[in-house]
């Protein structure tokens, strides 16, 4: 017997609300309802059926749909990540129906680095620079602080840290805990760091080259490696430092 097919527009559906960042938006299906026996079959063979999506005032990149065990049918939907946060109407197509819908995209803050890690060197108590290449990647602008820090940590410090604390005797009114956290406070370290080139807000889409000015304190080991996080505006980049011997000019990295 030929599947039955619904002509398009005819049959009344309630909007599907999809949530979520633009990419991974998402709208759940009950399991009763006609759309999701539509999505999971046209035919007799189970055969998907045509799945498409319009929205106004942004691009869609793809639909599919997908079956959780013992929960609903999902609709997924894929959006150009630079879409702006906000609600959006449109439509989206299963087979021959065609279902109103309204996406409501979430702020997606996103920036890469490259170099990445962002690579900066020099000796202690000195001025080092790094060149860098940022690009917004999310969907909302970002604000390149002009001046933040960078919390660091030396390579291999939380192991060095929790070994000491468990092997070496206790310190008189100290606990294994109190230990390991000093421990960890002898092997830290933060930087100053300005943005003397390129600093200001970074739209989302675009790519800019920047230069980092850090101020390289003067408890930095040389010859250690340390590895910490840039934030700014609640981004999180990782960093990288290597600390040359006191005397070595001031390098720039790339």
């Amino acid at each position: 017997m030929p599947a039955r097919r619904h002509a398009v527009g005819k049959r009344a559906h309630e909007p599907l609300l999809f949530r979520g960042p633009p990419m991974r938006l998402a709208a759940a299906i009950p399991q009763s309802s006609a759309t999701a026996r539509l999505a999971a079959g046209t035919g007799p063979d189970l055969t998907p059926p045509r799945l498409a999506a319009r929205i106004g005032g942004a691009n869609v990149e793809g639909v599919s749909t997908r079956r959780s065990l013992g929960g609903p049918m999902t609709l997924r939907l894929q959006l150009s990540p630079t879409t702006r946060p906000g609600r959006y109407e449109g439509e989206v197509q299963v087979g021959d129906d065609i279902i109103p819908m309204l996406a409501e995209v979430d702020p997606r803050p996103k920036v890469r680095a490259f170099p990445r890690p962002i690579r900066i060197s020099g000796p202690p108590d000195r001025d080092a620079e790094a060149d860098v290449v940022l690009a917004n990647v999310g969907n909302v602008a970002c604000d390149v602080s002009g001046r933040s820090a960078i919390g660091l940590l030396a390579s291999g410090a939380l192991g060095r840290a929790f070994w000491r604390a468990l092997t070496f005797p206790e310190p008189d009114g100290k606990g294994r805990f109190d230990r390991f956290i000093d421990d960890l406070a002898t092997e830290a370290a933060s930087l100053r760091v300005t943005v003397p080139e390129g600093s200001g807000r970074l739209e989302p889409g675009e790519s800019r080259e920047i230069r980092l000015s850090v101020r390289l304190s003067g408890n930095l080991v040389p010859g250690q490696r340390y590895a910490g996080t840039w934030e700014p505006e609640g981004l999180r980049l990782p960093v990288r430092v290597d600390v040359a011997a006191p005397g070595l000019p001031r390098e720039r990295a790339r």
